[in-house]
Parts: structure tokens; sequence; C-alpha cells
């Protein structure tokens, strides 16, 4: 209400621990009644994702698979560990073939997204400049935006992703 908004636009770690009980915040996004462009993180288990894909307002862009979001092209893909119910980051090693392989995708297309979000800052940063204009991410919560070349790389921090751990001892 306090910002009118056409989209919101989420790199992942909607969650801590991937529950259930905390897959509810789901309800809060449907509340917003905007659309909802989601690409998963390391804390997201397959129960919140599930719960996101049943929700109307959701757009997921975990698969490469470019969707037309308000006139916008978004692509991206979720993160390597949402696949499972424990948090641990993927190794190094994965990432770094993660975003070769991305790179190597869209290099010499000439019809790319404007828009490429991916859950790891060590994934984002080694997106190639001028391949997407802007590439969106998160995982490490620190608010950056860069431009190198064409591209504007934007991390918009955290929304207080501490979760369950920010109780705890």
């Amino acid at each position: 209400a306090s910002f009118p908004i056409d989209l919101v636009i989420d790199t992942g770690d909607l969650t801590d621990w991937g529950t259930p009980l905390e897959a509810r915040i789901v309800e809060q996004i449907e509340g917003l009644k905007v659309t909802y462009v989601f690409t998963s993180g390391n804390h997201d288990a397959p129960d919140v994702i599930n719960r996101l894909l049943q929700t109307k307002n959701v757009v997921l862009i975990t698969d490469n698979q470019p969707r037309e979001v308000q006139g916008l092209k978004i692509a991206g893909i979720g993160d390597p560990s949402a696949s499972s119910y424990s948090p641990q980051p993927a190794p190094i090693t994965e990432l770094a073939d993660i975003a070769r392989n991305i790179n190597d995708f869209y290099r010499d297309k000439e019809d790319r997204p404007d828009i490429f979000g991916v859950h790891n800052h060590r994934i984002a940063t080694a997106i190639e400049p001028d391949i997407f204009p802007t590439v969106v991410y998160g995982h490490n919560h620190l608010q950056a935006i860069t431009q190198v070349g064409g591209t504007v790389y934007v991390n918009a921090g955290t929304t207080g992703a501490a979760g369950i751990r920010g109780i705890q001892g």
C-alpha cells in the first residue's frame, strides 16, 4: 500500500528451513495482489516450491525458460540446493559450472531475457557482462548495485531472511 508496484522479483530464501509451517508465508504473497516472480534459494525446500506453484500470482523462474511478465522477458534458475531439505549451499565448483552453462547457453542468442534471476551471488557475478541487461541475485544478504559493461547486477540485500535462526540462541 505504501509503494504502488507492478511486480516483485524475489531471488530466494523465502524461508529458513523450508518447513511446511514456514511455507505459510506464501499466504502473505497471495495477499499482495501483484505478480510475484520467484527464483528459489538454498533455504527453499520442495514444500515451499510446491506451495508457490499453487499460488495464482506467483511466477516461478527456476528452469532457465524465459517467461513473459508484464512486458518483460524474465528467465532464471533455481538454486540447486532447493531440491532438498538441507540449506547447505552447493559446492563452489558446481556453482561455477552453472554460471558457465548460463553463459554458453545465452551468449550467442539474439533474443535474450531482459532480466535473469539467480539466487547465489557466485553464479550471478560469474555471468558475463552484456549477456543480459539485468542480473538479479541474493544469497549473501548484502545490498549492491553494480554495472559492468551493459549489465546491471542487482543484489537487493535482504528482507530479513534470518527466519527461525533469528530467534535461536
